[in-house]
């Protein structure tokens, strides 16, 4: 298994990206929201102007997973932050380690970003919630959401 950089056409060219993204909207479906449909136009010109950041992981059988990082500087503290907009692995290639090799380097990616930490959300009550902490994250905001309009 190997990590790597990515770009988001890379990833689209992947014979196996679209099972890849449906298999994450499934698991990652909010009832708040309408069904995940990348806007993938719009990751390319957030990856052409420097503001997304795309790692990938492939073994044998190709891509495996994949996080991608957004920045922006935030006005209120004059600092450049890094925060995770997609972290997937498929389900059946978990145990490879892909999951923590794709973060530690989203991590080092941002280090050389120069965001002072990497922002990661997760599902409450998910595998990731729960394995987080032990990574090292400390839960600093709990996020409230309001349904506005039907999804």
């Amino acid at each position: 298994m190997i990590v790597q950089p990515s770009t988001i056409p890379a990833l689209e060219a992947s014979p196996n990206f679209l099972a890849l993204i449906e298999e994450y909207a499934d698991e990652a479906a909010n009832a708040f929201l309408p069904r995940p449909t990348p806007n993938m136009e719009l990751y390319r010109r957030l990856e052409g102007v420097g503001h997304l950041h795309t790692l990938e992981a492939i073994d044998k059988d190709g891509l495996i997973g994949f996080i991608t990082i957004v920045t922006t500087e935030l006005p209120h503290y004059g600092s450049v932050l890094a925060a995770t907009e997609s972290f997937f692995v498929a389900k059946a290639k978990r145990a490879s380690g892909a999951g923590l090799r794709l973060l530690r380097d989203a991590e080092a990616k941002a280090r050389t970003l120069g965001s002072p930490g990497l922002g990661v959300s997760a599902p409450v009550g998910s595998h990731l919630a729960e394995l987080l902490p032990l990574l090292g994250y400390t839960q600093t905001n709990v996020v409230f959401f309001k349904r506005l309009a039907d999804a």
